[in-house]
């Protein structure tokens, strides 16, 4: 988190943010930048249907006017100055392997990824990684590897603490964006920005046989690190627009992946509570913001002092701070609240819904507060892989109903890709 506060000074500074002392590009230009466009679909869990069709990483043009491709000359040998980032841990990529260069990434101060199947004079490929291949010349590729690079062999190079600090806030913006809860954020080794001879794209295998058979982790597929999701994480880091609750959903997922099945139902629950509130309350600001009063609440005008007045809707501040159904607060933000502010409430559209949301409050403060097991206790989830698979479900469900995103659920499904697929 200080990461992303130093990154965010820094971005303020005046001229803009430079890797290499160019400042930010047309994404920003002093308006808000518009919200990332997911067009992933919501997994299912046990859905055993078609595998994922994965958007490419590369193709002509790219939203906002980017260029996937800089053209042939770009995918042949050429001098670029390359940064070396390593990670304690891998990224899962979804790459296409006629492409070389990313589009240039704003959040990374205009920098471009190259692909991880790129061959690079002078730096050698990491044993830890490996390549899969796919149909239609697509590989995932599983890399400890980060590599940024710049066209412009001339620019200046930034302090690699300031480096360090844009990284960190589009690595946590990327892992939010792909739903890859794994995805490594934690930097090993960072190297300073030197030339190197940019060859074609080399792939350590060969092309995928369509003769053979190969099952593949759903999850994998779903979250692999695309094209759009750099694009998309870019916008995020750089518009600070991610939510506390898709932090959580993703770390619930990850825990459940380590195992850790006391923290994955402690973090789903949290992120329940997170996406009610983050968006009540922005509703809530929208609405007091209304120069004229709706028919559908109460805004009053409350004078501070003479000079000073604020609106407020005493009907729902007096919802918002009072307890619900056996004095829960939570529940409120489930039902009374969303009823009022929204038009819907869980518990009338999906009663089924919000009494899976109540039983894994329940067990969150359970373990949260008391420490002591749910084995036994009537109503709460128990403390396994199958009780975190259903935690991780109903966040999900309550967020998509809050017209939120959750995340992929790494399952034991397997898609089949070869023949007869």
């Amino acid at each position: 988190m200080n990461e992303c506060k130093d990154a965010d000074a820094h971005r303020s500074r005046p001229g803009g943010p430079t890797a290499f002392g160019r400042p930010l590009g047309p994404l920003t230009g002093g308006r808000k930048p518009p919200e990332p466009e997911f067009l992933e679909q919501e997994p299912r869990r046990g859905d055993r249907g078609s595998p994922p069709r994965l958007p490419p990483l590369g193709s002509s043009v790219a939203p906002s006017g980017y260029i996937y491709m800089d053209g042939p000359s770009a995918s042949r040998r050429r001098d670029v100055k390359v940064i070396v980032i390593e990670l304690m841990g891998n990224i899962c990529w979804h790459v296409i392997n006629k492409e070389i260069l990313s589009a240039p990434i704003e959040a990374l101060w205009g920098l471009r990824v190259v692909s991880p199947l790129a061959k690079v004079k002078g730096i050698a490929r990491m044993s830890g990684s490996s390549q899969l291949p796919l149909p239609d010349r697509a590989y995932l590729v599983f890399s400890n590897i980060l590599l940024l690079a710049s066209l412009d062999k001339s620019q200046r190079i930034l302090d690699m603490e300031e480096i360090n600090g844009g990284l960190q806030c589009f690595l946590n913006a990327l892992r939010v964006v792909s739903r890859q809860a794994g995805l490594s954020r934690r930097i090993m080794v960072l190297h300073s920005p030197r030339e190197h001879v940019l060859h074609d794209i080399a792939p350590a295998c060969s092309r995928f046989d369509e003769r053979n058979i190969i099952h593949i982790h759903r999850y994998i597929l779903e979250s692999a690190v695309t094209q759009k999701s750099l694009l998309n994480a870019s916008i995020a880091a750089i518009g600070g627009s991610i939510p506390v609750h898709d932090e959580l959903i993703n770390d619930s997922a990850e825990e459940l992946m380590q195992s850790n099945y006391r923290a994955s139902i402690v973090f789903a629950a949290m992120a329940v509570e997170s996406c009610a509130g983050i968006i009540l309350d922005r509703e809530y600001e929208r609405i007091t913001k209304k120069a004229k009063s709706s028919s559908k609440h109460r805004c009053v005008t409350i004078k501070v002092n003479k000079k000073e007045s604020i609106r407020k809707d005493p009907v729902y501040v007096a919802l918002r701070a009072g307890a619900g159904e056996g004095g829960s607060r939570f529940l409120n933000l489930l039902h009374a609240c969303p009823l009022y502010l929204l038009g819907k409430s869980l518990q009338l559209n999906k009663p089924k819904l919000y009494q899976q949301a109540h039983s894994l409050y329940r067990t969150r403060n359970d373990l949260a507060h008391t420490g002591t097991t749910t084995e036994g206790k009537d109503g709460l989830l128990p403390v396994t892989r199958e009780g975190a698979f259903i935690a991780i479900e109903t966040a999900n469900a309550v967020l998509k109903w809050f017209g939120e995103r959750g995340t992929c659920i790494p399952t034991d499904d397997f898609v089949q890709i070869g023949l007869d697929r």
